[in-house]
């Protein structure tokens, strides 16, 4: 009977597990103008590998004491996503990202990539207050 309940138990977990990474699947990013799915690929890549750096904290025997601030830190880069991606038209493109199209203007991230021959981010931005935020940024509407 234990055995079954067991079996049972481990069925469910599984079938938890698989039905929240289906479901939890990364939104699709905009893209003002056009990319093609190999160069988007790659600046969602560069994108996400460089707020990890910024927002995660470094490995460090230091962070054991302060497990809090660990925690809220992978909270706030989980929380933080992609929102959209704006082509210029010298070919760089400039990726925002934040918590929501809503919360942009008060807290995000900006950063300009070029291909020069592969993609590379050639500048990087944070701003946690609405009045440094990028005067230029143009929030696009939904798809």
């Amino acid at each position: 009977m234990r055995r079954i309940s067991f079996i049972i138990a481990g069925i469910f977990l599984a079938l938890s597990i698989g039905s929240a990474v289906v479901l939890t699947r990364p939104p699709r990013i905009q893209v003002v103008g056009s990319l093609s799915p190999s160069d988007l690929a790659q600046i969602q890549k560069l994108a996400r590998g460089e707020l990890r750096y910024w927002i995660l904290p470094k490995p460090d025997w230091d962070n054991v004491h302060h497990l809090n601030y660990v925690v809220r830190k992978v909270r706030e880069y989980e929380a933080v996503r992609i929102l959209w991606m704006d082509v210029k038209p010298d070919g760089s493109v400039e990726v925002f990202a934040g918590v929501s199209k809503e919360a942009i203007r008060s807290e995000g991230h900006a950063m300009t990539l070029r291909k020069q021959p592969n993609w590379q981010i050639t500048g990087y931005g944070y701003w946690g207050f609405s009045n440094v935020a990028p005067h230029d940024m143009h929030i696009p509407p939904p798809q």
